[in-house]
């Protein structure tokens, strides 16, 4: 329901009105052959067109609440891996791979190895944070492939400077905390050195979730040696692997690897579906006051000729 449902619901009271507000009317209330006072048809029929009126007065009071039927699904599990894409967007990542002689842009490169990734795995959730100098969440985990691939195609500016601790923590934040069966990697894909505080606090983290985190480099041999992700990586030790891809069939062959991953068992939530109820109680309304019109017709229509109503 709506915030103000329950106010809207009081003036199901007002049906009441019709019942108890009594008043002289209409030919029903006498015998049509103006014989006998009244007769039982006239009281049955009366009592039949104060029931149409009280229960209009409800409908329409359920109509304005706007009252949803919630169909609730139970919580389902599938077998696949939760990861989450940490994708640097910084303005280097807007330049050609020169180093290995590549025309295209490092972050079409990227883009293009997620969008691989995703499509021949099954079964996966997928969740996408991409940084520069600060963090942006672009997908939360889903399993919907096409949306989340057409996600990961909108990356039209960036990002400024490089501030990879931020989205590492984000991305702990989207993955589900502590131990259980689901296969949960964050993979970084960045081409160079930023800043990284917090280090130990990452790894306690990541291995108290059992997170797995690949680090996909595409830069120089420079940034390579200088950037912090090595030390995190060593520090996760098995939970912590690092691709360096000197040339695009080298990353692709390091996608690969992170293709064949493990997978696990993904508990994902109760399914909540809303079936507003509006239209059956507005129709209802609709039935009710044509039966009143009715009522009145038929009340204009069999009245006595000069007598008295």
């Amino acid at each position: 329901m709506r915030p103000y449902a329950p106010v809207m619901l009081y003036l199901i009271a007002l049906a009441l009105i019709p019942i108890f507000w009594k008043r002289p009317r209409a030919i029903f209330s006498f015998s049509s052959f103006m014989v006998l006072p009244k007769n039982k048809t006239a009281v049955l029929l009366r009592r039949f067109e104060r029931g149409f009126a009280a229960l209009l007065i409800a409908s329409l009071a359920l109509g304005a609440a706007d009252i949803r039927f919630l169909d609730v699904k139970a919580e389902g599990v599938r077998e696949g891996a939760q990861v989450c894409f940490v994708r640097d967007r910084s303005g280097s990542m807007y330049t050609a791979w020169s180093e290995v002689g590549e025309k295209e842009l490092k972050i079409v490169i990227a883009n293009r190895l997620i969008e691989r990734f995703v499509r021949e795995r099954s079964g996966d959730q997928y969740c996408l944070v991409d940084f520069g100098s600060a963090a942006v969440t672009k997908s939360t985990l889903t399993f919907d492939k096409e949306d989340f691939i057409e996600i990961v195609r909108m990356a039209p500016n960036d990002l400024s400077s490089t501030v990879i601790d931020q989205p590492i923590a984000q991305a702990l934040k989207i993955l589900p905390a502590g131990k259980s069966v689901n296969a949960k990697v964050i993979v970084l894909i960045s081409d160079g050195a930023g800043r990284l505080h917090s280090i130990p606090e990452f790894v306690r983290l990541m291995r108290e979730s059992q997170i797995s985190f690949w680090f996909i480099f595409i830069g120089s041999d420079f940034e390579w040696s200088n950037t912090p992700v090595q030390e995190l990586v060593q520090g996760l030790g098995s939970y912590g692997k690092k691709f360096k891809a000197e040339d695009p069939k080298q990353l692709a062959d390091a996608m690969n690897q992170v293709r064949s991953m493990a997978r696990g068992l993904i508990h994902y939530p109760a399914e909540v579906r809303e079936y507003p109820l509006d239209r059956i109680f507005y129709g209802g309304a609709l039935v009710l006051i044509s039966v009143l019109a009715l009522f009145v017709l038929l009340e204009l229509l069999i009245q006595p000729k000069g007598g008295r109503r």
